[in-house]
């Protein structure tokens, strides 16, 4: 269950974000943001955006939901930094 081989990832998990580096012979990087359950709290995921908009090798951000809903407010703030990041 991977990406394809396209790029290599940083990874960030729900709660507890944590990231893995790969580097890739052109150096561009894509963000993994994976989001599991109900979205409570946007405070995980908004730092983990603005951590990769910081490193100047990360070229993408990839958001992997798997969520069945939960409060608009958080959400909102996560789609708010997201198109900042754009």
């Amino acid at each position: 269950m991977g990406l394809p081989s396209a790029g290599n990832c940083l990874e960030s998990a729900k709660a507890k974000p944590r990231s893995n580096w790969f580097k890739l012979p052109t150096m561009s990087q894509f963000g993994l943001i994976e989001v599991w359950g109900e979205i409570t709290d946007s405070g995980p995921y908004i730092r983990q955006i603005r951590k990769f908009d910081k490193s100047p090798l990360v070229k993408g951000i990839i958001l992997r939901v798997d969520s069945p809903g939960g409060d608009v407010g958080a959400t909102q703030e996560i789609y708010n930094e997201l198109i900042k990041y754009r």
